[in-house]
């Protein structure tokens, strides 16, 4: 009887071994970026489809406070997070800037329109739409052109300027995606499309410099162009195996090309 207690024992110590051996260990991300990095949540999906059972990833949408509350107590791995001032005390974790985003604001190259401030682009996109008179002597009225919720860069027009959601809602017609927002920009000498930036822009379009800056790869990359947006990757110092992997996969090809359908640019080597 002790013979077979002993077999029973061991049967359980060897069950218990194997479980912790071939146990997957988590990526546990904590998403603090304004809409929810989308080019994040599709690479691991394509890991969880590819290698099922080979990666444990977790998202989860928290606010920046929470998310690094979070990070800071050890129940999260990888922090996603908008550049910004981190709270005074925060020492834990690397910092590696792996995206960037930027708002750019479209004419028609008819358009005699070249530079503008960002307080000149809120007289123009909020309120009712204002002809162009006072702008370009043209007594043409402003045909004002937006994203769509859902869009890729929904919403970052109005963060780059500082007003509320909804603020250019009024008499502006919102499209799905910002290559239509250029197109139909192209198409009307009275169009003004407040966009995102692509990496190739058409010569159909004109782009608005900001206070003298234009938005090109090298500006909006180095984040001289007033209008960037840029986005951290808080690391641990000592990853485990599974977490550094994760983020070698966002130095590739795949992750770079759901950061360029979600409108942004990679900023990892």
């Amino acid at each position: 009887m002790s013979g077979m207690r002993k077999a029973v024992g061991f049967f359980l110590l060897f069950m218990t071994v194997s479980l912790l051996l071939s146990a997957v260990e988590p990526v546990r991300i904590a998403d603090a970026t304004p809409a929810g990095d989308s080019a994040v949540s599709s690479l691991a999906l394509q890991l969880s489809l590819e290698k099922p059972g080979k990666y444990d990833i977790s998202i989860e949408r928290l606010s920046a406070e929470k998310a690094l509350a979070k990070f800071n107590s050890g129940r999260a791995d990888l922090v996603l997070i908008r550049e910004v001032k981190l709270p005074e005390g925060q020492r834990n974790g690397i910092l590696h800037p792996y995206a960037v985003g930027a708002a750019v604001f479209y004419v028609n190259p008819a358009n005699p329109l070249d530079d503008v401030t960002p307080e000149h682009l809120i007289q123009l996109l909020s309120g009712p739409a204002p002809d162009w008179a006072r702008v370009t002597g043209e007594k043409t009225r402003l045909y004002r052109l937006g994203l769509r919720r859902n869009a890729a860069g929904y919403g970052l027009p109005e963060r780059m300027l500082k007003v509320k959601p909804g603020e250019f809602d009024k008499d502006m017609f919102r499209v799905g995606s910002n290559a239509e927002l250029q197109l139909l920009t192209a198409g009307s000498a009275e169009a003004l499309g407040a966009g995102i930036f692509s990496a190739v822009m058409p010569d159909t379009v004109k782009t608005l410099k900001i206070n003298g800056v234009a938005p090109l790869l090298k500006t909006v990359k180095d984040g001289s162009y007033p209008f960037c947006e840029r986005y951290i990757l808080l690391v641990p110092a000592a990853p485990s195996p599974a977490v550094a992997a994760f983020v070698e996969l966002m130095h590739g090809a795949d992750f770079r090309r759901y950061l360029e359908e979600s409108g942004r640019l990679s900023l990892l080597p």
